[in-house]
């Protein structure tokens, strides 16, 4: 009797039981069970669900003795399982049902096996999933060359499928077909014109079907009939890069991104050419991205098409195929492109360029200064998608770097960067490399370099080389603190308070209401550990290798709040710039919890108990929500002349306005928190 499973799970053990009866055949080995039953209750022999799985469970009235579940093809035990798989006499089981992703329904009979004989026997049957054909391939035409070629088309699908090519169309042939791509050949075109087709991919049965358009090109607009042009002459046939090459062109250009550093996407390729100019490459399939570092490569772009992405606002020639690189040769690459105000690096966009005589504004951890295991206790998975948004859309981590002029540019490593934590950021001042690139972040651009290898860096570890010397400076804290009478400076005269502290109350090692306390922060790890064959950084879940940071609560309208005519509390920072004469700037790491507070404003006083109309603002800024992350964000803000050479400075960090990091407009909790990672002012 076969039965819907909503009416299974409806039953239950009081039914009456439906007796089964198993007589064996006489032998030496199972005389002893002979007429010997097996009941399950409910009659639940035949079992219905639906393709999103389940569980049911059994019980089993039996006098056979010893006996193990077994289904009729060993296979079936990927997608069911049974606990426990065996029993002796009356016993309770479970099967659990995997979700069937296929849209083919399947069927298992499990058996109730003793001594060899099936006992009793419980089938299940599965729906299959609603069928599904995709492919993947973002253009609705793919172009050919003319000389012939052979392409991959990647298909997601969950039901049998296979591509159809007209029969006019001998040019184009079918050959190896899996469940996960198809693959074509095109052959030589000798004709003088151009050819087209349409491919259909349909699953039978299903009423599914997609369409690709293939153009060949003729002759004429073949590799061998293009002329050679410049980068530059690319970006302004197409507009600046975001458009068709309609002529018949190709360059000479060499490999500036490194596929094998894990600091670029992985279909992604960045190429220049001795015209100073950059192209971005996105393969159609990121395997495809195996030419090394320098390769010099003969590209041959007629035909195909830059669009902007929608996630760095950047023109990318994407579905790119191999067979457009027509050359590849071994060379010692290009020479970066010198740069020594880093304000211009717009101008270099996919260029491999050298910011000169740069350091590290805030030389705070590694390169990705992110504590990518305190959410997975061990490194199964690798999963990141909790660092948003301090690793920029969970890719990526920001340094910070600042010129001789004191512009600032932005050194962004991606967490599948294999030397992230091979060193500390260095101290000292010097020359890095990397490649221009742009993102659009909080709906503005953004330019950066990204390193390809640690030789990148040539930045002193001498902190005496540093242009910017350091006047005063509070953390980071390296080890784990029971408590600290104050958290005063180590390098100048400075001390942190909060507002709702004052002096009174110390930085003590666990929370409370009214106290600033140390916590855990971010990894300052420059070690690593061999994992599955790779090689990967130790993180926070070692007290050796973190930082902790100065942690505090209460932040909006709070019982022990000292500011009298405003609702926001404050980080307070009594500081000497006495002798300093030239720019400086404070320059620090913070976070805040997800319920905790959003934005701060950057003050200036002589007189930390000062009324509201007594400071001066010098800037805002916004911070990062430490609950889903696993980093604090950097901030560098140049601070007014009247802050130089004074003895009685007091700066504060204030919270302006009743909104939470976690970036809605719900009001901050009581219990939120704001933190800080280290704390410096510098003279330049």
């Amino acid at each position: 009797m076969k039965n819907n499973i909503q009416d299974i799970l409806r039953r239950t053990a009081a039914a009456m039981a439906v007796m089964l009866t198993a007589v064996f055949v006489s032998s030496c080995e199972s005389k002893d069970v002979e007429g010997s039953t097996v009941t399950i209750v409910d009659d639940l022999y035949e079992v219905d669900f639906t393709a999103a799985g389940g569980t049911q469970s059994f019980i089993v009235y039996s006098d056979v003795g010893d006996w193990e579940l077994k289904p009729t093809y060993e296979e079936d035990w990927e997608w069911i399982t049974a606990w426990p798989a065996s029993g002796r006499n009356d016993a309770r089981f479970s099967i659990k049902v995997e979700e069937n992703k296929s849209a083919y329904p399947r069927t298992c009979d499990l058996h109730i096996v003793a001594n060899g004989k099936i006992a009793a026997t419980i089938t299940f049957n599965q729906d299959g999933a609603e069928p599904y054909l995709e492919l993947l391939y973002s253009n609705e035409t793919k172009l050919a060359s003319s000389l012939g070629e052979e392409f991959k088309i990647k298909v997601s699908s969950n039901i049998d499928w296979s591509a159809e090519i007209p029969e006019d169309a001998g040019w184009l042939t079918l050959g190896e077909h899996t469940d996960e791509y198809q693959i074509f050949a095109v052959e030589e075109n000798t004709l003088e014109q151009e050819r087209t087709t349409t491919v259909t991919f349909s699953a039978p049965g299903a009423s599914l079907s997609k369409t690709l358009t293939v153009k060949q090109a003729k002759p004429s607009e073949s590799f061998h009939e293009s002329r050679k042009v410049s980068i530059a002459d690319i970006l302004a046939m197409t507009g600046g890069g975001a458009g068709t090459v309609e002529e018949n062109v190709y360059v000479e250009a060499y490999v500036v991104s490194d596929y094998t550093s894990g600091n670029f996407p992985p279909a992604c390729m960045c190429v220049q050419d001795e015209s100073g100019k950059g192209l971005c490459i996105e393969f159609d399939d990121e395997s495809s991205n195996d030419y090394a570092l320098n390769s010099k490569l003969t590209i041959h772009l007629y035909g195909m098409s830059a669009s902007v992405d929608s996630e760095n606002g950047a023109p990318v020639f994407d579905n790119f195929t191999r067979t457009m690189i027509m050359k590849n040769e071994e060379s010692t690459g290009i020479a970066p492109i010198e740069i020594d105000d880093v304000s211009t690096i717009a101008d270099h966009e996919y260029c491999l360029v050298k910011l000169r005589n740069v350091e590290y504004v805030v030389p705070y951890g590694t390169y990705l200064n992110i504590n990518e295991t305190a959410l997975n206790a061990d490194y199964a998975g690798y999963d990141i998608t909790n660092s948003l948004p301090f690793s920029e859309k969970n890719n990526e981590y920001v340094q910070l770097l600042r010129d001789a002029y004191g512009n600032v540019t932005q050194l962004y490593t991606f967490h599948s960067f294999i030397y992230r934590a091979s060193r500390m950021v260095p101290e000292g001042t010097g020359d890095i490399t990397g490649v221009v690139m742009r993102r659009i972040k909080n709906e503005g651009t953004v330019y950066h370099i990204r390193m390809r290898n640690l030789e990148d860096d040539a930045i002193s570890d001498d902190p005496s080389t540093r242009r910017s010397k350091t006047v005063m400076q509070i953390g980071p804290w390296t080890e784990y603190q029971q408590g600290l009478e104050k958290a005063t400076a180590s390098i100048g005269i400075g001390q942190l308070k909060e507002s709702a502290t004052g002096e009174s109350i110390a930085v003590n090692s666990s929370a409370g209401n009214a106290s600033m306390y140390f916590q855990p922060a971010w990894t300052r790890s420059c070690t690593a550990s061999l994992v599955d064959g790779t090689w990967i950084p130790l993180y926070a879940n070692s007290t050796d290798v973190i930082y902790y940071c100065i942690t505090a609560q209460d932040w909006w309208q709070n019982n022990y709040n000292r500011i009298e005519d405003c609702d926001g509390t404050a980080w307070i920072l009594p500081v000497s710039t006495a002798g300093y004469t030239g720019q400086l700037s404070l320059d620090f790491a913070a976070a805040s919890s997800s319920s905790g507070p959003l934005n701060f404003c950057v003050e200036w006083s002589t007189d930390e108990n000062a009324p509201l109309d007594y400071w001066t603002e010098i800037a805002t800024y916004a911070v990062t929500n430490a609950s889903t992350s696993q980093a604090m964000k950097l901030y560098t803000i140049d601070l007014p002349q009247e802050c130089c050479d004074r003895s009685d400075l007091v700066l504060r960090m204030r919270v302006y306005n009743n909104r939470r990091a976690k970036n809605t407009s719900t009001p901050i909790d009581r219990a939120g928190t704001s933190r800080l990672g280290i704390i410096r002012i510098s003279s330049r």
